[in-house]
């Protein structure tokens, strides 16, 4: 009952809305003038008791004052005015009451009142106020000090010591009161903040996002969550400089990060602008822990925090988002996507093409890929490294001759990233057995590419022979014309092909065949014919011709393949010869034609899908002898050039590697 009473007093000047603090002053001040007004009272008796009713009046009337003061508060809620004339009448009262009873001795220092007011005034005024009043009650003490002896006594002094005891002891116990009421406040207060603080560490440790404070130096500051330590794999951050950490681990420049946390807390950029200069947003960081390396993608995004007065930035706020597991979910849908896009691409081009040539197909690289394995067991203990490496591009060069006549693109260019590898791999002076490693593991992709492609070949279509030769060189002529067409659209070109042959084929003659025709027309169309326009200067029809012959002479096998082309450019390849190997100059033509047949060759500076890397004639020349078979070369300046192959009819490719 008490308390709530006691309660109700302290809120008559307490308005709906204020905060903690103003709600606080409002209370004091209630309550240091409840106290005094009590005072009032018992100093009013104890001056009645004396037979003294003239200085009542000022106790008595401070009560009164007092009790009218807090009607005022109740209704106006002017706690300004009110605290004025609360402290003017507790600081002004007291002293004009000690006067009228005779002065300091008499009263027992009935001032020390006016110090009540003086020292609750501090805890609800500002502190100007503060010590305006407290020059004012310094000032009424030494007015006191000096007209101390000019009033006579109007209290028995035996009386003295019990008033001086009745003072302190009254001005004593509102004082502890008031350091209760501020210890207690304060514990209150710290237990809210305490509260208040596990409760943010709480929220702060469930967010899975990092989250720190940066000051203008870009400092770490304490407070953090701890998913920053998980996700930055550190044991402590704060303190530490944000640039010269972030760039420890993603290998970034730290002046760069620096840069733009300058412009953070300058505050000149819009955020929208901030936000897109933020270098951040997506980092590949390397993180070194104990137990070994950790890679993580992580996004950082930043919020200013500005000044009281918004007129700078006090602080930054920084979000670290591990974005690790979205990108790993996202490449393999990538890469499911990529698989899924192959396999559909693989499916429509098994769909065009017979099945007896994919049977074809698939079996030659079969045989291709096995002969290899058994090459590269057999010289698992060489350190010939070039010579295996020669012989992996001859390997895979030949599937991708073979894959390309059937417009086999995704066969294509699976061996046209092999043959950049090995490319690259070449022109290292030092190979050592390391560098096989990765032409090696290409190889089992290829591998598994070519069993993906039979299975998905199965399900698609059953089928039982492969059909007669007749019916294969009616393909083998319109797959050389699509090979032809898909090459000049890559090089700029127009150019038709004849076909003439007339002869009995088993399948292994027609395998290498194919893979001789292949590389000889894809010669024709890259080096042989000229584009439109200079065709036209050289007063040719823009559409190049290729004339391609077969036919069957005392048992030999010859092949030509002719076109009308520039010719052989010898200028062109004496440029191209190493002059630290010859004397290019001194070459005869012939020399220069057997020039085209050395490994690495190329009269074409950059390499494509198509030419360039200075091993198709090279290859073809080996296979061919390979075979028992020989290759011809006659060109002339814009009659074009002729190739002349002469095969044994009758060998096979496993007789010929025997003998």
């Amino acid at each position: 009952m008490i308390k709530r009473l006691i309660s109700a007093l302290g809120d008559i000047g307490v308005v709906p809305g204020l905060d903690e603090k103003e709600s606080t002053q409002r209370r004091l001040l209630v309550y240091q003038g409840a106290l005094m007004a009590i005072g009032g009272l018992v100093w009013g008796s104890l001056v009645l008791y004396f037979g003294i009713w003239r200085p009542a009046i000022i106790p008595y009337g401070y009560t009164i004052l007092t009790i009218l003061n807090f009607v005022f508060l109740y209704f106006t809620k002017n706690f300004r005015v009110a605290r004025f004339f609360q402290v003017f009448i507790s600081l002004l009262l007291p002293v004009a009451f000690q006067l009228l009873l005779g002065g300091f001795h008499v009263t027992g220092a009935v001032t020390l009142w006016s110090l009540l007011s003086l020292v609750s005034s501090i805890t609800y005024q500002r502190v100007r106020s503060a010590v305006y009043w407290t020059v004012l009650y310094l000032i009424l003490i030494a007015a006191l000090a000096v007209l101390d002896g000019y009033f006579p006594g109007m209290i028995p002094e035996n009386y003295s010591a019990v008033l001086f005891a009745l003072n302190i002891s009254f001005v004593s116990l509102f004082i502890v009161a008031l350091i209760i009421y501020f210890v207690v406040s304060k514990d209150r207060a710290n237990q809210q903040l305490d509260m208040a603080r596990r409760e943010t560490e709480t929220i702060l440790n469930q967010v899975g996002e990092g989250l720190l404070l940066l000051d203008d130096r870009h400092i770490i500051q304490p407070s953090h969550s701890e998913s920053a330590l998980r996700i930055l794999e550190a044991e402590r951050i704060a303190g530490r400089n944000f640039a010269e950490l972030i760039a420890g681990i993603s290998g970034m420049n730290r002046e760069s990060i620096t840069d733009y946390l300058d412009l953070l807390f300058q505050g000149r950029l819009p955020a929208r602008k901030l936000e897109f200069l933020n270098p951040l947003t997506d980092v590949e960081a390397t993180i070194h822990t104990h137990n070994g390396s950790v890679k993580r993608h992580l996004q950082f995004q930043f919020t200013r925090i500005p000044t009281v007065d918004n007129k700078q930035t006090d602080r930054v706020f920084c979000s670290i988002a591990d974005k690790t597991e979205a990108v790993r979910l996202e490449n393999e849908i990538r890469q499911q996507e990529e698989k899924s896009r192959q396999r559909i691409e693989m499916i429509s081009q098994l769909l065009s093409v017979r099945p007896a040539l994919i049977h074809s197909f698939l079996g030659e690289t079969e045989i291709e890929l096995r002969d290899l394995s058994a090459f590269l067991q057999d010289n698992s203990d060489s350190k010939d490294f070039r010579e295996i490496l020669n012989r992996i591009y001859r390997c895979v060069h030949g599937i991708k001759g073979n894959a390309a006549l059937l417009r086999l693109d995704y066969f294509v260019s699976i061996c046209h990233r092999m043959e950049d590898t090995i490319d690259r791999l070449a022109h290292n002076s030092h190979l050592k057995a390391l560098d096989l490693i990765e032409p090696v593991g290409d190889l089992d992709n290829l591998r598994r590419a070519a069993l993906n492609m039979g299975e998905q070949f199965q399900q698609l279509k059953q089928f039982g022979a492969d059909g007669d030769m007749d019916g294969e060189l009616q393909l083998l002529q319109a797959n050389l014309e699509d090979l032809i067409q898909s090459i000049a659209e890559r090089e700029g070109k127009l150019v038709k092909m004849r076909f003439e042959a007339d002869f009995e084929l088993d399948h292994a003659s027609l395998r290498l065949l194919r893979t001789t025709l292949v590389q000889l027309i894809r010669n024709s169309v890259v080096h042989g014919i000229e584009t439109p326009d200079l065709r036209t200067r050289a007063s040719k029809q823009p559409e190049g011709s290729i004339r391609v012959n077969i036919i069957e002479r005392n048992e030999m096998l010859i092949l030509t393949v002719q076109d009308d082309g520039a010719g052989i450019d010898f200028d062109r390849v004496r440029e191209r010869i190493n002059p630290e190997e010859r004397n290019a100059e001194s070459m005869s033509e012939s020399e220069l034609i057997r020039a085209l047949f050395q490994p690495g060759f190329s009269t074409r500076q950059n390499a494509s899908q198509d030419g360039g890397r200075g091993v198709g004639l090279d290859l073809l020349k080996m296979e061919i002898r390979r075979a028992g078979g020989i290759i011809k070369v006659r060109t002339g300046r814009n009659q074009g050039t002729t190739f002349t192959v002469e095969l044994p009819f009758v060998e096979t490719r496993t007789s010929a590697e025997v003998a």
